[in-house]
């Protein structure tokens, strides 16, 4: 018995139970259930006894409720309300087809705008963890050919040390490797970061379990991701990895595990290693120059404009060089480099700022077409009520009252485009994280917000979608009705007018945009050669100090024209080297190893001079350069030998017109091809077989190349792929997106003609006695066609005007984003008014067929 005195049901429910029932009633109730909260306690526990006693309290609420509702009645104005709501309710379920139009196109307005919201804020938020980005910079430098994301290796330890404001700085590289757990039969491929200690510091790393990497110990940092994928548990420090690059297999000792990062950060560290390089690449004075990166922390409220011209004057103490002493040095912050995809580099990823211009636009024009649409619908079954809407007002029913009918219909098909639209966003937001490879998620913090903006959006919305249908409707007088004269007021036609000009405006510029995005991927596969690459197979994987034996026995496959062994081939992330410069290249450029074969293997093009010799004419120090290295000389290299910091200078044999090796919004990188040493000094660099072959039966030829491979190099995975896609992945981002902007505009289509559709329907219903008569009369379908769409002609001749040259403006401001990009020509402009003019043509034939089929004595007889 004392621990049932002891024991007390939970005091925020009897609470709320006394507030509930202030009257006696309350101590028959609570003796109840108090009676029961003892006796579950006994049986069922304190805890069980305490959830069902709150339960049974909860469950009193709908009781309450009740009893309120029968002892108060119902004021006039909620009388009227309801009564409105009621009246509201039947209106649009008589008009069900037309109002169903209506929430389609308002759930796909306010679908699409807040999907675009949900991409764009997302993307403005990236990096938002971090405390003080502002002091995170990167040392660049700028010459003619643009500004370069690279600084020479030395000069970022030189800064460190002389620089004043300079706290931390790192180089930072990135490379794909192959991983392999000590002992383990499976390999993993992952993009492992190249960088100093400090770099956890800089970008505010969370080392959760064991300790930094340290230099001139082989250790490295992995992340919480990688842990887990690797060895199912965190507890991983001491434990051994193998990590092969380029054909090279290195132990290292796992130091450290870091936190994941966010899911909106710019920049991925799953992996990180020590960046170390040959010390005699940190000499200023080298006459090899080698480039990546360079990351610095600088100190608070630091003016790094004025810190970047102190680097001349500084590194006149260290050098002699005319290259690194003329060059024009830039700090760029982490805002900077994100905003600017041209100053990028494969650390950060920069967020493209036209795309979100772009798509930002469309939102809001796609939000703005809905609502136009509604409006203009909306207007057009007005204009059916009128009979309506005149006996009521003969009745006695004012013109507030008849505006506030209007106003409740809007808000419930407002509403239940909302509800819908949560629905769609539900549906989608996975499923486009999933293909963009991108977050669409609204932080906890701002949900308040989101929902409160929301709610007032849908107010202002009702509002504004439903007073000009009130107005027009009450406008009417009874005895212009009776006399048949329902049309509108001249100022009433020129918003209706308006209105549709603008949608018409903006879904050619939609149109348009769309039919350039095709042009210009049309124009990046004939840049990447993507016919010819589609008979060429790639193979990867280490291949070792003879790289004869696998193409003398590939060799021997039939279907099989030629193959070509090399450090690269064009594609997303290749393990290219980069940033190299030299005495007479002082600027960098990139260098690849390959064989005689990687020319014609690959389709390149030699636009001056000639391939690689097979005969004495050549010598194993020529090499070939793109038109972008050529660029950097000034008179003409072919048959010149430069000095590149080999035992003997070496010959330019020809020029390769310029490829893109990475994504074509990049500029083509001044590149040098090399040809592989007779003395296998660079066969550690060989990692890719390219196999042009004849497509007669594609899968007995794979199936044989996959014998020799596996033949030759048993312990290695194989791993082919086509040239073609291994080329598109170059763009996967930009045809992604191109598709989900080829969305956005069918839906702004769409909604533009559903709002022609009741522009349509509008002109019928007031026009519907004339077209009778002169139906009567002997008017067929082709004048009654002419009489009634006349206007909408000059209204699309005048959307084509205004268009045009608006979306000229808009694809020149978004193609600069490429570095080589296609011509808007005429044809574009001629093919979208040929599809507006036949998508507007049908949409009139199948109203006004319509209407023709109308008996004109019914049509009278009810006028």
């Amino acid at each position: 018995m004392s621990q049932m005195n002891n024991t007390t049901p939970p005091k925020v429910f009897k609470r709320l139970l006394s507030w509930m029932f202030p009257t006696s009633s309350t101590e028959e109730i609570e003796g109840d259930l108090n009676e029961d909260f003892y006796y579950n306690t006994q049986n069922q526990g304190h805890f069980t006894a305490r959830l069902k006693y709150a339960f049974d309290v909860l469950m009193l609420v709908r009781l309450y409720f009740r009893m309120r509702s029968k002892n108060r009645k119902p004021t006039a104005m909620q009388n009227l309300f309801f009564f409105h709501f009621k009246f509201g309710l039947r209106a649009i379920y008589r008009q069900r087809l037309h109002q169903s139009i209506n929430i389609a196109t308002l759930t796909l307005g306010f679908s699409c705008f807040a999907l675009i919201f949900l991409f764009v804020y997302n993307q403005q938020q990236k990096d938002n963890f971090l405390t003080e980005p502002e002091r995170i910079v990167r040392l660049g430098s700028i010459a003619e050919w643009g500004e370069g994301a690279g600084s020479h290796v030395g000069i970022g330890q030189m800064l460190a040390n002389e620089l004043p404001g300079i706290e931390a700085y790192s180089n930072v590289s990135t490379s794909i490797v192959e991983i392999k757990t000590l002992n383990g039969n499976e390999s993993f491929t992952e993009t492992i970061t190249n960088g100093l200690p400090s770099l956890v510091d800089i970008f505010q790393l969370e080392i959760i379990r064991g300790e930094n990497i340290k230099s001139g110990i082989k250790s490295i940092l992995i992340s919480e991701k990688i842990s887990q994928k690797l060895f199912s548990s965190l507890d991983v420090i001491g434990k051994e990895l193998t990590l092969i690059s380029r054909g090279n297999e290195t132990n290292y000792t796992i130091a450290g595990v870091l936190k994941d990062l966010p899911v909106n950060a710019s920049f991925s560290v799953d992996i990180l290693k020590l960046f170390a390089m040959n010390e005699s690449y940190y000499d200023l004075n080298s006459n090899i120059q080698v480039s990546y990166p360079a990351y610095f922390k600088v100190a608070t409220n630091m003016d790094i404009d004025q810190m970047a011209r102190k680097i001349p004057e500084l590194l006149q103490a260290h050098t002699s060089s005319e290259s690194l002493l003329s060059t024009q040095y830039v700090f760029r912050t982490l805002d900077e480099i994100k905003s600017n995809i041209d100053a990028s580099d494969n650390f950060v990823e920069a967020i493209d700022g036209q795309v979100l211009f772009i798509f930002s636009v469309v939102g809001i024009v796609i939000l703005l077409l809905a609502l136009a649409n509604y409006i203009n619908l909306s207007a057009a079954l007005s204009l059916r009520r009128v009979q309506e809407m005149c006996v009521r007002k003969v009745m006695g029913a004012s013109k507030k009252t008849i505006i506030i009918q209007q106003v409740i219909e809007s808000f419930i098909v407002c509403f239940i485009a909302l509800i819908l639209t949560s629905l769609v966003i539900f549906y989608f937001t996975n499923r486009i994280e999933n293909y963009l490879d991108i977050p669409l998620r609204i932080p906890s913090n701002i949900i308040g917000w989101v929902i409160l903006i929301t709610f007032l959006g849908l107010i202002t919305l009702t509002l504004i979608a439903s007073l000009y249908p009130a107005v027009l409707v009450t406008s009417i007088k009874f005895s212009d009705f009776l006399k048949g004269k329902i049309t509108q007021s001249p100022k009433g036609k020129l918003i209706r007018n308006l209105l549709l000009v603008i949608q018409f405006s903006i879904s050619a510029s939609l149109i348009i945009g769309t039919l350039t995005f095709l042009k210009q991927l049309s124009f990046i596969d004939e840049m990447h050669h993507t016919a010819k690459a589609g008979e060429v197979l790639i193979l990867k994987g280490k291949i070792g100090k003879n790289p004869e034996v696998i193409k003398q026995q590939l060799n021997t496959i039939p279907s099989i024209n030629k193959i070509s062994i090399s450090s690269m081939v064009p594609g997303p992330n290749d393990n290219s080297r980069g940033g190299m410069g030299t005495k007479d290249f002082e600027s960098g450029f990139d260098f690849y190893i390959v064989d005689e074969n990687f020319i014609d293997v690959l389709g390149l093009d030699i636009i001056q001079g000639n391939n690689f010799y097979n005969d004495e004419k050549g010598s194993e120090t020529d090499f070939l350069i793109n038109e972008s290295l050529a660029t950097m000389i000034k008179e003409n290299p072919i048959g010149k030998s430069f000095d590149l910091g080999r035992s003997t200078p070496s010959r330019v044999l020809g020029i390769v017109r310029d490829f893109p090796v990475q994504t074509i919004k990049e500029k083509i990188k001044p590149t040098a091809y090399f040809l592989r040493r007779s003395n296998g000094d660079s066969d550690n660099s060989l990692n890719k077989v390219a196999i042009r072959f004849e497509p007669t039966d594609l899968k007995k030829t794979i199936a044989q190349i996959e014998e020799v491979w596996r033949s030759v190099y048993p312990d290695q995975p194989f791993d082919l792929e086509f040239m073609d896609d291994r080329i598109r992945r170059t763009y996967t981002a930009e045809l992604k997106m191109g598709k989900v902007f080829g969305a956005f505009t069918a839906v702004a289509v769409l909604i533009s003609f559903l709002g022609l559709f009741g522009l349509i329907t509008y002109i019928v219903q007031v026009r519907m006695k004339e077209v009778s008569i002169r139906k009567i009369l002997g008017a067929n379908f082709l004048s009654l066609a002419q009489l009634l769409t006349r206007k909408i002609w000059y209204i699309l001749i005048l959307a084509s005007v205004i268009s045009f040259p608006l979306a000229y403006y808009l694809l020149q401001f978004w193609l600069e984003s490429f570095a080589y990009r296609t011509e808007i020509t005429a044809e574009v402009f001629i093919t979208t008014l040929i599809l507006f003019m036949a998508i507007v043509s049908m949409t009139i034939f199948w109203q006004v067929k319509r209407v023709t089929m109308l008996n004109p004595a019914e049509v009278l007889r009810n006028e």
